[in-house]
């Protein structure tokens, strides 16, 4: 029986910082398809760490993201951040505090870490709730904050957070997570969370989802 290659099944653990990836083939005239797995690895360190979002690139390499507590993770030389910057992690439970976003570029054949970096202020970033690329491969990024310093751009939606429990942001770094593009809080004096993710328009601008508690 011939088989075609439907493509890649990428899949980042909620709970355990780790990555799969599987071949996907099916026999002609069948309805159901195979899986071969190509690779799998973890992805993290001492702490509670979690990747929510993936992005296959078409020459097999993916980025990953979510928000991590552990310190030391590995960075790239020139990285936007090197360095963790949010809460104490020994204050407890990740929804709470803690946590920066962190965005790893990951070779095809998982053997290699080929971009990475922190993102986030001195609190908390609750993961990576969306991510793209734009057509230039600029990597985009959505999320929830606590962190009332963010390395918002200038001339950014909203330059400054806008109070309350938690605001969204979204972000734009460059294709080697080397350089911060632009970075906005959106938000209000009352609580922001995002929900649905973000996609882009075909200007590249950048539609983000969620919801509010502001009238």
């Amino acid at each position: 029986m011939r088989q075609v290659a439907v493509g890649l099944v990428v899949l980042a653990a909620l709970a355990g910082g780790g990555i799969v990836v599987m071949s996907a083939a099916q026999d002609v005239g069948e309805p159901e398809m195979a899986f071969e797995l190509d690779w799998a690895t973890f992805l993290g360190g001492e702490s509670r760490d979690r990747l929510r979002e993936v992005i296959v690139h078409p020459d097999g390499s993916i980025v990953v993201g979510g928000p991590f507590k552990s310190p030391g993770m590995p960075v790239s030389e020139g990285a936007v951040q090197r360095e963790y910057a949010g809460d104490d992690p020994a204050l407890g439970h990740g929804g709470i505090y803690g946590g920066d976003a962190y965005l790893a570029h990951v070779s095809a054949d998982g053997t290699e870490i080929i971009a990475a970096t922190y993102f986030g202020g001195s609190r908390q970033e609750r993961g990576v709730y969306g991510m793209l690329l734009d057509s230039g491969g600029n990597v985009v990024i959505g999320g929830a904050t606590r962190s009332p310093d963010l390395p918002t751009t200038e001339g950014s939606y909203r330059p400054a957070y806008g109070g309350g429990k938690a605001d969204m942001y979204a972000a734009k770094l460059s294709p080697d997570l080397c350089e911060l593009l632009w970075c906005t809080y959106v938000g209000t004096p009352q609580e922001e969370w995002p929900r649905g993710g973000i996609a882009p328009d075909g200007d590249d601008n950048v539609l983000i989802v969620g919801g509010t508690d502001s009238p």
